[in-house]
């Protein structure tokens, strides 16, 4: 009877190695497969090999950074300008993403050229941009005879979503055809941090366009050489966002990039059906924020007694217009339609109502932020019954008027 005890505990003890063995085998075979066989997906190698160092981790993330290079005609001055302009791969068969604010002037005719770390040159493609994040999705289109383009990518973090996302060490990459530096940096705020680009329109201070929800990153200078501006990643294999601008102490402000995720993949599907992506409920929601009319606010300033004037919607607008002057002075928050809203044909909505919140599939999206109308509007699917709950200008913050149709 004892013989059988110590037989079968023998038999449990060998059971129990040959389970870890092959779980061990499997997890090497696992890192062999993502690292050797298809040694792209480099979200994927830092998931499952945890060892591996800071400056590792950073010369893979240089090997999906681009340079986008391309000439375009200035909006302003018409004249051509060389642009130069990273951009980071978010998918293995080339689909970069770079900041749309460079590439507003291009045309289906501008010709771009992409650069990867690796040597390789791709002829690009701009498929989609969105100004209300600033993010632009480009196609590397092999220029070779090989069938499919593989370059190493990253996964887009949701790290920005989470409390631990301050204080969270970041690791830095410019161009990859300028400087193969690694700087390494630290989120220093991430409170919605909102800022906007200024630009001159006729001897006049105009804005640009305004950035809402950025953070703020330290990032310490290697060897006397400063990051220029670039994208930001997380250690543990994801983007975080792209370098905006750097403000008067030192700091860099970054815009996250995870809103991408709200039309990516859509965009990937049109192209490969050889279709352009386009979003007519969002393409024709013309208007801004209290965030945005602030910004035009502070920008008029500048214009040495012609305060009553801000550029929107590519023309001047009259500050002191009622109707706009009534929205920036109300304790009403949300979005003020600048244009008629215009859906399939119909006005959704006239110029001057102020949209407080839309409704649909029993989900709420606030208007107070055009972010996060705009996210709303990108999750809606086709045969969605939409309710647009807005003010009228004249009953700014009284009962709240409703229209309802489908997408």
């Amino acid at each position: 009877m004892e013989e059988e005890k110590k037989h079968s505990s023998l038999k449990v003890v060998l059971y129990v190695l040959f389970a870890i063995i092959t779980v061990i085998l499997v997890y090497l075979f696992i890192v062999v497969y993502f690292f050797y066989i298809s040694p792209y997906n480099i979200s994927m190698k830092t998931s499952i090999w945890p060892f591996l160092s800071d400056q590792t981790i950073g010369e893979m993330y240089l090997d999906a950074t681009v340079e986008i290079n391309f000439t375009v005609a200035d909006e302003v001055t018409f004249e051509n300008e060389e642009k130069s302009v990273v951009g980071v791969n978010v998918r293995q068969d080339g689909y970069v993403i770079a900041p749309y604010n460079e590439f507003r002037s291009c045309t289906e005719d501008t010709q771009i050229t992409i650069l990867a770390n690796s040597g390789k040159v791709y002829n690009g493609k701009l498929l989609f941009g969105d100004m209300n994040y600033n993010i632009a999705i480009l196609k590397c289109e092999n220029v070779t005879s090989e069938e499919n383009v593989n370059i190493p990518f990253v996964s887009i973090s949701n790290a920005v979503n989470y409390s631990w996302f301050f204080e969270t060490d970041v690791l830095a990459i410019s161009s990859p055809m300028q400087t193969r530096t690694i700087w390494e940096g630290t989120v220093s705020d991430t409170n919605p941090y909102n800022v906007y680009k200024e630009i001159q329109i006729e001897n006049k201070y105009a804005v640009d366009f305004v950035m809402e929800d950025c953070y703020l990153v330290e990032i310490s200078d290697v060897n006397e050489e400063s990051f220029d501006g670039g994208a930001i990643f997380d250690k543990s294999g994801g983007i975080l966002g792209l370098s905006f601008t750097k403000t008067e102490d030192g700091s860099y402000v970054i815009m996250p990039i995870d809103s991408a995720n709200l039309f990516l993949s859509d965009v990937v599907n049109a192209y490969k059906n050889e279709e352009k992506y386009e979003n007519e409920l969002i393409d024709n929601l013309i208007g801004f924020d209290k965030v945005e009319l602030q910004c035009f606010l502070d920008t008029s300033t500048y214009n040495y007694g012609e305060e009553e004037y801000f550029y929107f919607n590519n023309t001047w607008q009259i500050y002191t217009d009622e109707i706009a002057v009534d929205f920036a002075n109300s304790t009403t928050l949300g979005f003020y339609l600048f244009e008629d809203w215009v859906y399939g044909g119909e006005t959704i909505l006239s110029a001057g109502n102020v949209i407080s919140s839309i409704s649909y599939n029993h989900t709420t999206y606030s208007a107070e932020q055009k972010t996060i109308l705009v996210e709303g509007l990108y999750n809606t699917d086709s045969g969605d019954v939409m309710t647009v709950y807005y003010y009228n200008i004249n009953s700014l913050g009284g009962t709240a008027n409703s229209v309802t149709f489908t997408v």
